[in-house]
């Protein structure tokens, strides 16, 4: 009974929750026939243009998706090339001032003069894949979706100062000069430094002994190798079950990257023996029953499946699309201001759009938590 009263209190949250967006939405003017417009490199027969063909394939089961919701949705789709030259003569030739919002481009030479367009049109530009946030200064009606690394870790960096607020830290040196790892560790002990964390260092190749004189038996303690690679992996993960074999009463947990999600072929069974939390923008849950679903509709639409990469473009390509289709069709021109309620449903990749600052556009600052627990289960943490 006890489980069944909190299931309806959930279901009745959520029904709320949802009927307090359609208020809103009623109170603004919703967009019922949308254009528009994908401005990707579809015809490049490289590897690069086969993710983008995915990511457009995605973004087409999107649309269908709101065509059954009843809008009406007009999408032109050119190939884009993949210099500014190309994309110049793209807009001179085709007339897209009258599109609600125009994904893309893939290539960042190309990302001024699109911006440019769109910003002296009006039009509203996501641009999925561009890591630059320079690039959003001055146009209040772009979106980026993918946010920079550095800005991704900081945030992963501030969520894991919190989490393990009470922690012990040890900070394990993988000696290969990883810029990505290097760069996450310096943030998040700058983080650990304000407040007096405890800390201890270790090397990544040091004996037994030695990772033993890094950990604290009395605190819950988090381990931090400063490299997302592989090797560093390989070379870790030893030596800590070791510790965890021989000192069974002392708890710790190990902090990943992102690229880490691709090592479950090999490490899955040591990230749930070693607690592992895996800060990322992005998580396709290989177990969830909308992840199998998602993937027979894609496979019955385009008689292949997706491919096996990281993270799924055509996954992508939905959830982008459908992110901002079903924001205009609830807020239209208030989108911006209503941006925050736009009610999201990911598969693979969530969308906490914000500000930089008062006259540039908007950037995705999601991150989670993807939690591997000793009991063998997949947890996704959400600040």
């Amino acid at each position: 009974m006890k489980n069944s009263h909190i299931s309806k209190c959930i279901v009745l949250a959520l029904l709320f929750s949802l009927s307090a967006v359609v208020v809103m939405a009623q109170q603004n003017v919703g967009i019922r026939h949308l254009k528009v417009g994908v401005l990707l490199p579809l015809k490049d027969t490289s590897p690069r243009g086969q993710k983008m063909v995915e990511f457009y394939q995605g973004m087409l089961l999107a649309v269908d998706s709101m065509r059954s919701r009843g809008v009406d949705i007009d999408v032109v789709a050119l190939h884009s090339g993949t210099t500014e030259t190309e994309m110049a003569s793209l807009l001179s030739a085709n007339n897209l001032s009258d599109r609600d919002v125009i994904f893309g481009p893939l290539d960042g030479s190309q990302l001024p003069l699109l911006s440019d367009y769109c910003q002296r049109n009006n039009v509203r530009l996501v641009v999925p894949f561009s890591p630059n946030i320079a690039l959003l200064n001055g146009n209040p009606l772009q979106y980026v979706v993918t946010a920079p690394r550095v800005q991704m870790q900081a945030q992963a960096a501030s969520i894991i100062n919190v989490q393990f607020a009470n922690s012990h830290y040890v900070f394990v040196n993988a000696q290969d000069n990883n810029e990505e790892g290097g760069s996450f560790e310096n943030q998040l002990r700058g983080l650990l430094s304000q407040r007096g964390a405890f800390m201890r260092n270790v090397e990544v190749d040091a004996s037994d002994d030695q990772y033993a004189l890094a950990f604290n038996p009395l605190r819950h303690n988090v381990v931090v190798v400063n490299s997302s690679s592989i090797r560093a992996v390989n070379t870790m993960v030893p030596h800590l079950l070791n510790y965890m074999s021989s000192h069974p009463e002392c708890e710790f947990s190990v902090i990943g990257y992102p690229s880490w999600q691709t090592f479950t072929n090999t490490h899955l069974s040591n990230f749930y023996k070693l607690d592992t939390y895996i800060y990322t923008s992005f998580y396709r849950h290989p177990l969830a029953e909308s992840t199998a679903a998602f993937d027979q509709t894609f496979q019955y639409w385009f008689h292949q499946p997706m491919a096996n990469t990281f993270p799924r473009w055509g996954m992508m390509g939905f959830d982008v699309a459908w992110f901002f289709m079903h924001g205009l069709e609830l807020f239209g021109d208030s989108l911006e201001s209503m941006i925050g309620s736009v009610p999201t449903f990911p598969f693979q990749t969530p969308l906490l759009m914000a500000r930089t600052d008062a006259e540039s556009g908007f950037l995705n600052i999601f991150v989670e938590l993807v939690h591997y627990t000793k009991q063998q289960s997949i947890e996704v943490l959400v600040p």
